[in-house]
């Protein structure tokens, strides 16, 4: 048996932000809490809204948007 070190967690998992990330999560949830919207703010959801949009506050807002608004059948196109 051999003795190996601890696996330390990639940078790109979904646990690891930076302090500038946190930020930009907690101006995502407020903006959407200030929309009305109270399902789904958990931080993982809105980490990944937030990395598919390169951490583009407003894009991630309209993503979130558009999918929310999907799910609840108002959908009426992108953007």
């Amino acid at each position: 048996m051999t003795d190996t070190p601890p696996l330390t967690p990639s940078p790109s998992t979904l646990s690891h932000t930076t302090p500038e990330q946190d930020a930009q999560v907690y101006q995502l949830r407020t903006m959407l809490e200030q929309l009305g919207y109270t399902e789904r703010l958990d931080t993982l959801t809105l980490l990944r809204f937030l990395r598919a949009r390169k951490f583009d506050v407003e894009a991630a807002k309209l993503m979130s948007e558009d999918v929310w608004r999907f799910l609840r059948g108002g959908f009426q196109g992108f953007g």
